[in-house]
């Protein structure tokens, strides 16, 4: 893929993604905890996009509360603060009562890579070289009490939307632990690609996993049922 269809993101894409989101996105992502019996109320999830330093450390500090949890190296990433009109990583609160309680940041590919470059860069030059348009999905984090399963449905619901919509996404990557590899080809229809290695960043086994968005939206409706 040329430099200049990379560049596709460059020219005010924070403040574009926010746009959409506020008009496309949240309008469609909401899915309500069945014990809420669709009402509003005190129990109802909502996704934000972060913009402020504020809700960037809420994301960044409950990343590092589940991370440490789960005994991986813990790392603040600044390049996700939404101060460059360039930016090409787009970080999702989900909130409850006004409390986070789950995050997960989306990665748009563009001329400084992926993080999962890192260590799967061929298998990603490939995608970029039939001119797939990637995304990537990291730093994900849910508060272990309570609407787990919502919180999780309405962060990757808004992230693909995002992905999918307002950047026009054709494939995405996730990079998981080994363990959880069976669930997200279960309920998403992800697929291993490449071998296991160890992430530095979180220091714990990874592998990469891909799905093609094409026409994902049926089933992801589906699948988020069984979260």
């Amino acid at each position: 893929m040329e430099l200049d269809e990379l560049s596709w993101q460059a020219s005010n894409a924070y403040e574009r993604t926010g746009a959409a989101f506020e008009s496309v996105v949240r309008r469609k992502c909401l899915i309500r905890d069945s014990s809420a019996d669709g009402q509003l109320g005190e129990a109802e999830v909502h996704v934000k996009l972060v913009r402020s330093a504020a809700d960037y450390a809420a994301a960044d500090q409950l990343v590092a509360k589940r991370y440490a949890w789960r005994g991986y190296l813990v790392q603040s990433d600044p390049s996700e603060l939404p101060t460059d009109a360039a930016l090409t990583h787009f970080t999702l609160l989900a909130l409850r009562n006004d409390g986070a309680v789950g995050t997960i940041t989306l990665g748009i590919d563009g001329l400084a890579g992926l993080a999962a470059d890192e260590a799967n860069h061929g298998i990603i030059d490939r995608l970029r070289r039939i001119g797939r348009r990637v995304v990537e999905l990291r730093r994900f984090a849910v508060e272990e009490a309570g609407q787990t399963r919502t919180v999780f449905a309405n962060l990757f619901l808004a992230a693909y939307r995002i992905g999918r919509l307002v950047h026009r996404a054709t494939d995405v990557l996730i990079e998981v632990n080994p363990r959880h590899e069976a669930y997200y080809r279960r309920i998403f229809g992800f697929a291993r690609v490449g071998n296991e290695w160890v992430c530095p960043r979180v220091n714990a086994p990874a592998v990469l996993m891909h799905l093609d968005l094409t026409n994902l939206d049926a089933r992801l409706r589906s699948s988020l049922r069984q979260l």
